[in-house]
């Protein structure tokens, strides 16, 4: 398994890129927050939203209809294989970290961006 960051400057249009591929996927969610705890009590749920605001510097998750928002990001980090990605860790400027689990991993083809850079 590799860990790839994607570079503040990225993370917008790295969603945006992403997103719809994303949709409708069954995740698992992990995090420090006591905010998602809701969420990690549902072993699977469908992904709706996963998206960055820069002017706001907010991540958007939206699973099964509940959102969360995560403020002032530190990282954004993926964890890949051969067969795509498994993980989109997120973490805060306190060092809350976000884990968003695929159940399988993603097909997705990493970005073509210059700013990934191996962990």
């Amino acid at each position: 398994m590799e860990k790839m960051k994607i570079k503040e400057r990225e993370w917008k249009r790295y969603f945006e890129t992403v997103n719809a591929e994303l949709r409708c996927k069954p995740v698992q969610i992990d995090s420090d927050s006591l905010a998602a705890d809701e969420l990690r009590e549902s072993e699977w749920a469908e992904l709706s939203e996963l998206s960055y605001d820069p002017e706001f510097d907010i991540c958007r998750l939206s699973v099964s209809g509940q959102p969360l928002q995560f403020k002032r990001l530190q990282d954004i980090h993926l964890e890949c294989s051969s067969t795509g990605i498994s993980t989109i860790e997120i973490k805060d400027t306190k060092g809350v970290r976000h884990a968003v689990r695929f159940r399988k991993p993603l097909p997705l083809v990493l970005p073509a961006f210059a700013s990934l850079e191996a962990v």
